[in-house]
């Protein structure tokens, strides 16, 4: 830009120069003006954040900053990102509590779990076929623990490689 004699600094200058190589069909991504991310780095950090503090830091942002957080907010909406999960106040509870960050992300989670096929134990307790009977147990031969302790022991023991 400075080659062009425009002021680098300039959003007005910025823009112009954007518009023009728009038109000529190249990607204009990397103008990012005064902000330090791209419109790349905005769109996967959105995708993988799953609340403000994590957004903001992932971009390089200071995650207490209002005024970088109301910037960040701004640009996303002119890129018609979606901010509704992050829109949940962070102190909102407890980690374990309903509506806290921890339990939202825990629940993405168990969603991509059950997408993938994955048995686990849910957080509001054991579906019907993981719960215990009442019965006796029936244990597997194979290896007394004592036998696995020890040998673990051992190879604890082991100097390294």
């Amino acid at each position: 830009m400075r080659e062009l004699g425009l002021c680098v600094t300039s959003a007005g200058s910025i823009q112009v120069v954007k518009r023009h190589v728009s038109r000529l069909g190249l990607d204009t991504s990397h103008f990012t003006g005064q902000r330090r991310w791209s419109d790349g780095q905005l769109r996967r950090a959105v995708a993988n954040a799953y609340s403000w503090r994590e957004l903001l830091s992932d971009l390089g942002l200071v995650p207490g900053s209002g005024d970088d957080r109301t910037r960040v907010k701004a640009h996303a909406v002119r890129l018609g990102l979606d901010l509704s999960r992050l829109d949940a106040p962070e102190t909102a509870g407890s980690p374990g509590s309903e509506g806290s960050p921890l339990r939202d992300r825990l629940a993405a989670h168990a969603r991509r779990l059950d997408a993938a096929g994955v048995e686990y134990r849910p957080l509001d307790g054991p579906r019907p076929w993981q719960e215990g009977g009442a019965g006796p147990r029936r244990h597997r031969g194979g290896y007394r623990v004592t036998e696995v302790v020890a040998r673990l022991d051992g190879l604890a023991a082991a100097p390294g490689p």
